[in-house]
């Protein structure tokens, strides 16, 4: 299992890719991502993905949307008053900037989450706008610790493309 947020966002389990044509499904494995420790409470993501409907309502489309990733592959951990993303899941943008090389291709795409609009709730719009910024500033970094570590070794076509990436 893995999460694609570099470019367009995308769930890949076995053969099945979940996208954004999976609004609410996507946005609850993303929400779950951005999460401390991968977990929410059910309450916080009624909030942030239903805060319109009604608990109850809220409940019913939390309980669709875990059914729906079950059936794509992606079993969550949801006993209790939790909802947790499981240990194996794989995240592109933790294995790019750990990577000791970060990779100056610049036909990647260093966008996160490109052309990701999600509409159906303003809360969880604006914590996407929020993510994006922290994500942007870490991307930043990493690349300008990149940049200094290549110019420093006079590696100097690294040191462009990672000058063009940032």
């Amino acid at each position: 299992m893995r999460i694609e947020t570099l470019g367009a966002p995308r769930l890949l389990v076995g053969d099945h890719a979940v996208g954004p044509e999976h609004e609410v499904v996507l946005a609850l494995v993303l929400a779950l991502l951005d999460a401390p420790q991968r977990r929410l409470s059910r309450s916080a993501l009624h909030e942030l993905l239903w805060p319109a409907v009604s608990r109850e309502r809220a409940s019913h489309n939390l309980r669709q949307a875990t059914y729906k990733l079950k059936r794509f592959g992606l079993a969550l951990d949801s006993a209790g008053d939790d909802v947790a993303l499981p240990r194996a899941v794989a995240w592109d943008l933790d294995e790019r900037i750990s990577s000791e090389d970060v990779a100056p291709d610049l036909s990647h795409k260093w966008s996160f989450l490109a052309d990701y609009d999600p509409r159906f709730s303003p809360a969880w719009a604006e914590r996407v706008e929020r993510w994006r910024e922290r994500v942007h500033r870490r991307l930043t970094d990493r690349l300008m610790q990149a940049l200094r570590q290549s110019r420093a070794r006079t590696q100097w076509v690294r040191a462009v493309a990672y000058s063009q990436a940032i």
